[in-house]
């Protein structure tokens, strides 16, 4: 198998893997008072996962006046995600449009399988791959 065939393997792989977290985020969610739309809007909007599962969690312990602790946990935990964009930044080179992408989808995940990678071009696919994979089986 070629690289760029491992690459897409290994980020649909990890897309998957993930999407069962999703499964799990979904339950505790719903457990935590939040309706589906509102669930579906974590996972469309805050898209890193330790920071939907600590809003989640301080919501559920202390209800909606809880939320400005939910906001400052879950944003605390996906500062380390600006430290990966400094990382990825000179690799991924985004402009316009595609760089507000970039950003949505600098997570762990898509850090990990991107830093994994032996060239600059796998890097860049396992980066696009992976944050695709991951964004499409949170949100399913």
């Amino acid at each position: 198998m070629n690289n760029q065939g491992s690459t897409k393997s290994i980020s649909i792989g990890v897309g998957v893997a993930v999407g069962l977290y999703g499964i799990s985020f979904g339950a505790l969610s719903s457990a935590a008072g939040l309706d589906i739309w509102q669930t579906m809007a974590l996972s469309l909007l805050m898209f890193s996962g330790g920071s939907q599962f600590a809003f989640v969690g301080v919501i559920a312990s202390g209800g909606l006046s809880s939320i400005p602790g939910a906001i400052t946990s879950a944003w605390l935990l996906g500062v380390r995600n600006g430290f990966y964009a400094i990382r990825m930044a000179p690799l991924i080179q985004a402009r316009g449009l595609k760089r507000l992408v970039a950003a949505e989808l600098t997570i762990d995940e898509s850090t990990a399988v991107a830093l994994s990678r032996e060239t600059d071009d796998e890097m860049r696919r396992g980066f696009w791959w992976t944050g695709a994979a991951v964004y499409i089986s949170g949100i399913c």
